[in-house]
């Protein structure tokens, strides 16, 4: 690696083993929302990233919760992504494409028109505006 690279570029793309045996140790209901706070966790100690710069991916919410909050897996294989322009930490599924970027500008544009009103709201509008 040359020496002006900074370690943000040495862990581009890490691939991590997450045991999920942590959220096992909660009660049945609970154990769902404690896997993704061990995943997340799991995150800040291995790949030395800030709690709020982490983004879990859809993928690995649907592999925790896919059988309900009760019957979580024993482990998960993760990749995940530093972001350099962003400074943001996104997590996924192993084998999962990350999503890409013209995907979140197009969430984030507001739509100008405001969507069309039905049912009773419609008619109210309709009787004032005949009146």
């Amino acid at each position: 690696m040359a020496e002006g690279q900074s370690q943000t570029a040495k862990r581009q793309e890490l691939l991590f083993t997450v045991p999920l045996s942590d959220a096992m140790r909660a009660p049945q209901m609970a154990r769902g929302d404690r896997a993704v706070t061990v995943v997340r966790d799991f995150l800040v100690r291995h790949a030395k990233a800030d709690e709020k710069s982490i983004r879990i991916g859809a993928s690995i919410n649907e592999e925790i919760w896919g059988h309900g909050g009760k019957s979580i897996p024993k482990k998960i294989t993760i990749h995940a992504k530093a972001d350099a322009e962003s400074g943001l930490f996104f997590a996924e599924l192993a084998g999962t494409p990350f999503p890409s970027k013209e995907k979140e500008k197009e969430k984030e544009k507001p739509k100008d028109e405001a969507p069309e009103k039905k049912g009773a709201a419609a008619k109210k509008e309709e009787t004032k505006e005949k009146a």
